[in-house]
């Protein structure tokens, strides 16, 4: 048998290739060391390659190329890597790397298709055909449509586009054709940033403390940014101490316990006559930290012996929270 330097002998049964020429340069990855040890004899020209010579050197490689993955080319031209059924033109078995410094960063892989063709990256569970249980990144060809979307596993049926990035930058969710920068086709349940609490239950006390007002406590998730609090209620002495006009009250607003107003005078002095009704509104901006918060009208009596109502008659009290954008 006539050969070249460096000529493929393949062997078909075991799917091994032997680099005959000189010097050995690759084996399919095997170390220099054992590629020399694979090698138990060589051939001239014209010499005939028996079965018993090939065999040695097939066992002695067949060894070496055991223990690593394999790289194997089908008879239809597919490639695979870690894997001796390829499913595909390329199929890895196994983690991969790319390395590139193209567009300035750091990894690159790029995936498309021939002239004018849909492109996508797939990720698979395995389940049956049919059942979208494949998820990928898709691309197409004609407008540039970039998306997540959901693939029949059988490959016949068009994906379905979860989130859609239009060639134009609008953002879809739900829909491929955004009408606006982000159109959501649906509900979006998001974290509070407005609340509001309101009771048609009326409050007495005579505590010289704050006390929480039942009913009158909102919780809102905000992000740093103010937020502005408003207090619509009534109140009405029901005790008088030091005079018809000297009897009073004190409203404040507390964030997660802590009084946001004064220590002992809080944020609004009310005073009236003895069953008298004095309705009561003020505003009040907070700047919390980003977390979540719960805000609560608190009230207390301004002298010993004074009690207080709030909300007589049954009317509608309300706390509102909302955060400024």
């Amino acid at each position: 048998m006539d050969r070249e330097p460096d000529t493929l002998i393949t062997h078909r049964a075991t799917r091994i290739g032997l680099l005959v020429g000189v010097p050995l340069a690759i084996v399919l990855g095997v170390p220099a060391a054992s590629r020399a040890a694979a090698i138990l004899r060589s051939w001239t020209s014209g010499e005939t390659l028996t079965a018993n010579d090939l065999n040695a050197n097939f066992t002695a490689l067949n060894t070496e190329l055991a223990r690593l993955d394999p790289l194997v080319v089908d008879g239809e031209g597919a490639v695979g890597i870690g894997t001796t059924t390829p499913q595909g033109k390329l199929h890895v078995n196994g983690f991969g790397r790319v390395i590139s410094s193209a567009w300035n960063v750091r990894s690159v892989a790029e995936f498309h298709g021939p002239a004018a063709s849909n492109s996508a990256v797939l990720f698979g569970t395995g389940a049956t055909a049919g059942t979208q249980s494949v998820r990928g990144l898709f691309i197409g060809s004609a407008s540039q449509t970039f998306g997540v979307a959901r693939f029949d596993a059988a490959g016949t049926a068009a994906p379905t586009i979860d989130l859609h990035v239009g060639a134009n930058g609008r953002v879809g969710v739900g829909t491929d054709a955004p009408a606006e920068r982000l159109h959501v086709a649906g509900r979006i349940v998001a974290d509070p940033t407005h609340a509001a609490a309101a009771t048609n239950t009326q409050f007495a006390t005579t505590s010289t403390t704050f006390v929480d007002v039942p009913g009158l406590a909102v919780t809102v998730t905000t992000h740093g940014k103010p937020v502005m609090l408003t207090v619509n209620t009534n109140y009405n002495p029901t005790t008088g101490n030091l005079g018809p006009y000297n009897s009073w009250g004190l409203l404040t607003i507390t964030r997660n316990g802590t009084n946001l107003g004064h220590a002992l005078y809080g944020m609004q002095i009310a005073s009236s006559a003895i069953n008298d009704n004095l309705p009561v509104s003020f505003t009040f901006v907070d700047t919390p930290p980003a977390g979540t918060h719960t805000y609560r009208l608190a009230a207390r009596a301004g002298e010993m012996n004074v009690g207080i109502l709030l909300g007589e008659g049954g009317v509608t009290q309300q706390l509102t929270a909302t955060q400024l954008n």
